[in-house]
């Protein structure tokens, strides 16, 4: 048995230093598969705007901030906002904050962390968060 795997051994390596691409099999990496409009998995990693005086100013230069998924990363989320926005995503930085201590008297919780994403948009572009207000 040994000898019959030295054997198919040796006929990969032959294959692969003749560049013979048939006996070799090259497997795929699919990302996640989004559905035609994308919505659910963009929902999926966006929570909410996060919305304060600070964020708020941060809007005059095209950035915006949502709260996202503790699992999202960059990717995700650029392409999240411009499924569901349908603006130009030119960067996205992630800020992790963290859980806090909290006491109610004798007793001691957390206060739950959760992650940022602050997105740049391309100049021109806009997202209409206040809709109505």
């Amino acid at each position: 048995m040994v000898l019959s795997e030295d054997i198919k051994n040796d006929e990969k390596k032959k294959a692969v230093a003749e560049g013979k691409k048939s006996d070799l099999k090259v497997k795929s990496v699919k990302l996640e598969e989004e559905s035609k409009d994308g919505g659910y998995l963009a929902y999926r990693h966006l929570i909410q705007p996060w919305i304060t005086e600070k964020s708020h100013a941060q809007m005059a230069s095209n950035k915006y901030i949502f709260k996202v998924l503790k699992d999202s990363d960059k990717k995700k989320v650029a392409m999240a906002v411009e499924t569901l926005y349908g603006v130009n995503v030119i960067a996205v930085n992630m800020v992790n904050i963290p859980a806090k201590n909290r006491r109610y008297g004798k007793s001691v919780g957390k206060k739950a962390g959760f992650k940022k994403a602050i997105v740049s948009l391309k100049e021109g572009d806009r997202i209409e968060i206040f809709e109505g207000a």
